[in-house]
């Protein structure tokens, strides 16, 4: 079925179209009760991502870089279990971006030893917005996060994982900013990361709510 409208249409009631489309050659739709519903399987809320290349690593030695490796065709960043491996990103803040929400990491990775009982590793992440004007040196938030580790002997499992409060870049950072600089890193020394073996990290991903 075909629903045309060739001119300015009001629809006072509820309109259902099962089949077909909804074609409007000119004019406007004017909707004066309900909602509009998105069809089943769309998110009901606008949501956008940004991803960050693992492969294209910046820091210097001096930074203690997790070492860049590959498993097959997938690259991946291992960050070691005894020492804090430190990386680092920027990007331009998307323009379609809500700045009342704060950002969250999603990370698809794999351990590199075999786990057993209950453990956890902790990330950091230290986050400075900047914008025309801004010094590089400034302090920057700095928040971190315990996070189960799903035990599997399978250390070729990916495990996806979105970070909590406690590990996401905060609206208050992006506020009258152009764009985020931040370090991400393991604390492998934290009391808290009790993990066995190198943590690698397949794809990073920055989620955020759009406007």
């Amino acid at each position: 079925m075909t629903l045309k409208l060739k001119g300015p249409a009001t629809i006072d009631g509820a309109t259902t179209i099962s089949t077909g489309n909804l074609v409007v050659s000119t004019g406007n739709i004017t909707l004066t009760a309900g909602t509009a519903t998105t069809p089943s399987g769309l998110d009901s809320v606008k949501g956008g991502f940004m991803r960050m290349h693992i492969d294209s690593l910046g820091a210097d030695i001096t930074q203690n870089p997790p070492t860049q490796k590959f498993s097959g065709v997938a690259p991946c960043l291992a960050f070691n279990d005894t020492t804090q491996n430190n990386a680092f990103y920027a990007f331009q803040l998307p323009p379609d971006i809500d700045l009342t929400v704060d950002v969250v990491l999603e990370l698809e990775y794999t351990m590199a030893g075999t786990n057993t009982g209950t453990k956890n590793i902790v990330l950091g992440l230290d986050v400075l917005g900047v914008t025309t004007g801004d010094t590089v040196t400034a302090a920057a938030t700095t928040t971190t996060e315990t996070i189960l580790i799903v035990n599997t002997a399978n250390t070729a499992t990916f495990i996806t994982t979105t970070t909590g409060t406690g590990c996401r870049i905060p609206a208050a950072s992006m506020t009258g900013k152009s764009a985020i600089h931040f370090k991400f890193y393991r604390k492998a020394a934290d009391v808290n990361d009790t993990a066995v073996g190198d943590w690698q990290l397949f794809d990073f991903r920055l989620k955020y709510k759009r406007l």
